[in-house]
């Protein structure tokens, strides 16, 4: 499937979620994927989406002490990530939170590891809990999803050379990169 030049500039100018609809649309072997559904599908109710990961795990910052975890769910939840040192069967919890507040009813969770030690590897899984329903003083929850376990090694500045992948979406300003 091609996309002409003004397709594919929509989508780079939407930035990251430019890139999911794009991939979703090329998923669905969509050849217009920014025209709108065919009449007929928007009459129709959506159907239920069943809880799951839909993007991710992917790795982020890494560091000496730390990395950050990210992921999108079909559904809105609250979401932790799981984590130990590989030598040890102790397994940590790290939930995110902000200004006091834990962070839910989400759908894109990002969670940072701190504290880690340098050119240590880690085994990690991420586990997201539905929200069913949230109201003052009272939440409801639903399905749990949980990923298959992966790993990652912290950075470690002794090291000669390390060696990492930077996926990262410049749009059409390639001059930096070049520079």
């Amino acid at each position: 499937m091609q996309l002409t030049r003004s397709q594919a500039g929509s989508f780079a100018a939407a930035g990251s979620l430019g890139v999911l609809l794009l991939a979703g649309a090329l998923a669905r072997g969509q050849t217009n994927p920014a025209a709108s559904p065919p009449a007929s599908a928007a009459n129709t109710l959506p159907t239920e989406v069943s809880l799951a990961i839909r993007h991710g795990p992917f790795l982020q910052a890494p560091s000496e002490s730390g990395i950050t975890i990210s992921w999108a769910t079909t559904r809105k939840c609250v979401s932790r990530v799981e984590y130990r040192p590989e030598s040890s069967g102790r397994w940590l919890t790290n939930i995110p939170a902000h200004h006091g507040l834990v962070d839910a009813d989400v759908t894109r969770h990002n969670v940072s590891l701190t504290g880690l030690q340098p050119g240590t590897r880690y085994v990690y899984r991420v586990v997201s809990r539905e929200i069913a329903e949230f109201k003052p003083y009272k939440v409801t929850y639903g399905e749990t999803v949980a990923s298959p376990e992966h790993h990652f090694t912290t950075l470690d500045a002794r090291k000669r050379v390390t060696a990492f992948v930077v996926v990262n979406d410049r749009h059409e300003e390639v001059a930096p990169l070049t520079a």
